[in-house]
């Protein structure tokens, strides 16, 4: 039996009226047997606070859990927000390195799939910015960046896709016979989807396209 401590932070600002940034606490004795403990949404702070390890701390206290029993730690890579997806994996990373538990690293399409209630293949769609939105097809091999006037040669039956999902692609979608459903972030499915990956190497983001800090220090020091 394991214990797995899950973090999803990655679209703390998707859009919607359900939350959407949360920790688990979740047993585990193998693929497919998980039994959660709880999960705590955190809360809205300033802009220079966040309530992840507090939401931690609350968690654990709740479901009467010591840090000392959690033995992995799964978290949400993205693509999302920079913040979040930064805040969350070196969290994540030093929480493991203290306890000396594992930490895996989980693209949030891979989560979010495990709550779908679509029927037939499905894409997730995050980062939806400019004109292009990053799209993990399921099944499939992985995430890619797809330009909004390309989404009609998605083999799909179903989009997962939040509020900023464009009216174009929406009006596609419905003349096609596409369902639209919105994201449903859960730190108990990014728990689930960590038991599919072995633990090993840095706990990186997963971004879409370069970061905009990244961008702005780089033409500064051409």
């Amino acid at each position: 039996m394991s214990l797995i401590l899950a973090i999803e932070t990655s679209n703390p600002a998707s859009g919607q009226d359900a939350p959407s940034a949360g920790v688990a606490l979740v047993e585990s004795a193998g693929p497919g047997q998980t039994r959660p403990l709880g999960v705590e949404w955190l809360r809205t702070l300033g802009r220079h606070e966040d309530d992840l390890m507090p939401g931690i701390d609350r968690l654990a206290r709740r479901v009467g859990v010591t840090p000392r029993s959690i033995t992995r730690v799964a978290v949400s890579l993205g693509p999302g927000g920079y913040t979040g997806l930064r805040v969350a994996s070196t969290t994540g990373s030093m929480i493991a390195a203290a306890l000396g538990a594992e930490c895996v690293g989980v693209p949030t399409a891979e989560a979010l799939i495990r709550r779908s209630t679509g029927s037939g293949p499905t894409a997730v769609c995050l980062a939806v910015k400019g004109t292009t939105a990053w799209v993990h097809c399921f099944p499939g091999t992985g995430g890619f960046l797809l330009p909004f006037d390309q989404f009609h040669t998605l083999p799909v039956r179903t989009l997962v896709a939040d509020a900023f999902l464009p009216e174009a692609v929406r009006a596609w979608a419905a003349g096609a016979g596409v369902g639209i459903e919105p994201p449903r972030y859960d730190p108990v499915a990014v728990a689930e989807a960590c038991l599919d990956r072995a633990a090993g190497g840095p706990v990186l983001p997963l971004y879409a396209r370069e970061p905009e800090a990244v961008a702005r220090w780089r033409s500064r020091v051409r």
